[in-house]
């Protein structure tokens, strides 16, 4: 774990499929690392996660927590080659969607088991627990104990500033919908607000979520001439703009923005050349690298620790 306590580490920063031709940018589906008050979380478990895993060490005291947004093949792609689910003194957590049929161990197991998958999924030798969460519930992870609880919507979780918070908050604005997060720590706050579609006005119940974090990721898939192109329109594909994603930030009084979901199409040079012009726009506007790492300081600023 890094020496701050609230970081945040890109692993993969990339929507829809690989990009191998990104060196700069980095060509890996979504994972992002965050580590707050001695824990770690794992968000989406993208090829990203690989890479995250074989520089893990399991140990049977100090769980893998992974959340799932939700289950589209890019958010879930490189779990069966997470590194620790094969070590038998790991112990992996996953919080995620229900599927539309079935428990989400079943799918899971479908997902990574043959004929979609050489390995079966009961043959991995960590231990492995499968959580399924709900729009409004929070996972709450109190000092010195080794696993989040998850309260459901209908329970009032404690608002206690040495208590890691998770809030849960479900959205329609992806096919088949989406989860988002907001982690919350001693009076500072993350949004996770990956495969999002912005809307007239903005995205209010977004907003309402988001509201006075202190920095959020969110959905920047394509330039604003790509969603409105006449002939390959992008509405209703479910992703946003970096115009939509800062207009979320501006209205939710966030201060830093990460402009996230990378189409795959888009080379280094172009993602450069979006976030030149978000920034523009909103200054603190940055395009989502791999290896990036920000931390949320006790002073209340946003500090870059690695930008590749």
């Amino acid at each position: 774990m890094p020496p701050h306590e609230f970081y945040i580490r890109f692993w993969g920063v990339r929507g829809g499929y690989p990009a191998p031709h990104s060196s700069l940018v980095g060509g890996h589906t979504p994972c992002v690392e965050v580590g707050v008050a001695g824990r770690r979380l794992i968000l989406d478990a993208g090829l990203g996660i690989i890479p995250l895993g074989r520089q893990s060490r399991p140990s049977p005291e100090e769980p893998f927590v992974l959340l799932l947004t939700h289950l589209h093949r890019d958010h879930i792609e490189g779990l069966g080659f997470f590194a620790p689910i094969r070590y038998p003194d790991a112990h992996l957590v996953i919080y995620g969607p229900a599927p539309p049929e079935g428990s989400l161990e079943e799918f899971l197991r479908a997902q990574f088991s043959p004929p979609l998958f050489p390995l079966p999924w009961d043959e991995n030798s960590a231990r492995r627990d499968v959580i399924e969460i709900h729009d409004g519930g929070t996972l709450l992870w109190e000092p010195d104990t080794p696993l989040p609880q998850y309260v459901p919507p209908d329970a009032v979780a404690p608002s206690d500033h040495d208590i890691v918070l998770v809030r849960i908050m479900h959205s329609w604005a992806h096919p088949q919908g989406v989860f988002l997060f907001r982690v919350e720590w001693n009076g500072r706050a993350f949004v996770y607000a990956t495969d999002v579609e912005g809307y007239v006005g903005a995205d209010q119940q977004l907003i309402h979520f988001a509201h006075k974090a202190d920095v959020i990721v969110h959905d920047a898939q394509y330039t604003m001439a790509e969603y409105t192109d006449p002939v390959r329109c992008r509405q209703g594909w479910g992703h946003s703009t970096p115009e939509m994603a800062i207009e979320v930030a501006q209205a939710a009084s966030i201060p830093c923005v990460i402009l996230f979901h990378h189409d795959p199409q888009h080379d280094d040079d172009f993602l450069l050349a979006m976030e030149a012009e978000a920034q523009q726009r909103f200054p603190a506007t940055f395009v989502a690298r791999e290896q990036m790492m920000l931390a949320l300081t006790a002073s209340g600023t946003v500090e870059h620790l690695a930008v590749p």
